[in-house]
């Protein structure tokens, strides 16, 4: 009952997108053209000082005169998202896709536009289309899981977590977002060892402690649930899911009160924090 929060966790999309610079300088190209790779110079030094204005400047300056290169609107792209101007960079990558349909990265990069402002069907279509360009692009993979996710599309998920996890074993989020699929699906011994690899790649991941608890409550490993719930405990003391799955081991065990302080201790940490708020109206209704 407080997967749910897990899940939103994982699949929420609060981050600014950031492009990975791809900036190329086509001098084979520009070869008889000074001023545009003048230009081009300019806007790279303008990039290294963190000057994005002037970057963002050269960059149309060159556009105004080779318009047609996807490569350079792709660019521009990046750089008014690394300025937080998500209007013009999508106008940008539209542009880019306009002039090379088959561009994964642009089709990528749109995806997690989209994705950050909410439209996740939108974001899905890009996404399909990176991934089919790049089947083997694991990050593309996992920007297209992470959206279904978002989009409650879990069972289509289940399927790319499973060819993620062939392509890259060792990717972290794949094997967390694996194990609370299967533990959501009532196999808490499968999840339990999503979660260990997740734990073996990254021993201070919290929410996989979280998620490992869960699924040893739900086998009744109350020692072991313990431990890692703890664990997770020490790591961040303010977290309200750690705090309310402590009380879901309290209450597994019948220790009510226990319970209830740390349901408690939960919202006074996240006073809006659901699964804590819902599990004390239940225990109230328990003890009427």
């Amino acid at each position: 009952m407080v997967l749910r929060g897990i899940l939103g966790k994982m699949a929420r999309i609060c981050r600014m997108l950031l492009c990975l610079w791809a900036m190329t300088l086509p001098f084979q190209a520009f070869a008889q053209s000074e001023d545009v790779l003048s230009l081009l110079q300019s806007g790279w030094q303008a990039y290294e000082r963190k000057d994005l204005r002037q970057a963002i400047q050269d960059y149309q300056q060159v556009l105004n005169r080779v318009p047609q290169d996807a490569r350079l609107w792709y660019d521009l792209g990046c750089l008014y998202t690394l300025n937080h101007d998500l209007a013009n960079a999508q106008q940008s990558w539209n542009q880019a896709l306009a002039l090379n349909p088959r561009s994964a990265q642009v089709h990528d990069a749109l995806g997690q536009l989209l994705e950050q402002q909410a439209d996740g069907s939108g974001a899905q279509i890009h996404y399909a289309t990176a991934t089919e360009l790049e089947p083997g692009n694991a990050a593309y993979l996992w920007h297209r899981i992470r959206n279904r996710l978002y989009l409650k599309k879990f069972s289509e998920a289940r399927s790319d977590l499973q060819r993620l996890l062939m392509l890259d074993p060792n990717h972290v989020e794949g094997h967390y977002a694996l194990g609370v699929l299967t533990l959501q699906n009532n196999a808490p011994d499968l999840a339990i060892l999503e979660f260990r690899k997740t734990i073996d790649l990254a021993p201070n991941h919290v929410l996989a402690l979280n998620g490992l608890g869960l699924a040893y409550i739900r086998i009744r490993e109350f020692e072991q649930a313990a431990e890692v719930l703890q664990k997770a405990d020490r790591l961040d003391p303010w977290n309200a899911r750690t705090e309310s799955n402590l009380g879901i081991l309290a209450a597994s065990q019948q220790q009510w009160e226990k319970a209830r302080q740390a349901w408690e201790q939960a919202l006074k940490e996240s006073p809006q924090f659901e699964p804590a708020s819902r599990n004390l109206k239940i225990l109230d209704g328990l003890m009427k």
